[in-house]
């Protein structure tokens, strides 16, 4: 796994990781089991820390009033219902337009290919979206190499020289960043 976010970031197949995971313990499992083990064991919502922010839904609500499109780029094990069960519980369940899962595009971000597949989704070039994240290195500096705006949710830095186009404490200041301001004008 640590390989597939260092290297190529092909998006590691996860039943077969599982499988070798458990064949070095000396426990055989086919693809099959060891696909059953990982849905046994994944941990969603709030259980597997996946909490939207308290401002969360109010922010993309208020950006949705203001002629946005909505969507989300993410690394996930799961996606499909899984992940849409997880946006459910964390009451992120809104008319996302475009929703760009790791897992299902095989690639992880920052792979152009994951950040494409949302961007071609919504017909835009990589200049006319922003980018909203949580990880420098991941989120912001994979955006940014497209020539797309970036936006830092404040947390632990993991990249070094990655300098964001706007940085945040809360999500609601995200209806205060002047790209966002400006273009809700001219719509």
């Amino acid at each position: 796994m640590r390989a597939a976010r260092t290297g190529n970031l092909v998006e590691p197949d996860y039943p077969r990781v599982a499988a070798d995971a458990a064949a070095a313990l000396g426990v055989p499992l086919d693809r099959a089991a060891a696909a059953e083990f990982l849905d046994a064991i994944y941990v969603s919502g709030a259980e597997g820390g996946k909490v939207a922010y308290p401002d969360a839904r109010p922010t993309l609500q208020a950006l949705r009033e203001r002629g946005f499109r909505l969507g989300i780029v993410t690394n996930r094990a799961f996606g499909g219902e899984r992940f849409r069960a997880d946006l459910r519980e964390a009451g992120l369940d809104i008319d996302w337009d475009v929703i760009a899962v790791s897992v299902e595009v095989g690639y992880l971000k920052p792979h152009p290919r994951l950040f494409h597949a949302a961007l071609d989704a919504l017909g835009l070039a990589p200049a006319e979206a922003v980018m909203v994240g949580n990880s420098l290195a991941e989120d912001i500096a994979g955006a940014q190499r497209l020539g797309m705006p970036a936006a830092w949710k404040r947390s632990a830095a993991d990249a070094d020289g990655v300098v964001p186009d706007f940085t945040f404490d809360r999500v609601s200041e995200l209806l205060d960043w002047s790209l966002l301001a400006e273009a809700a004008r001219v719509r």
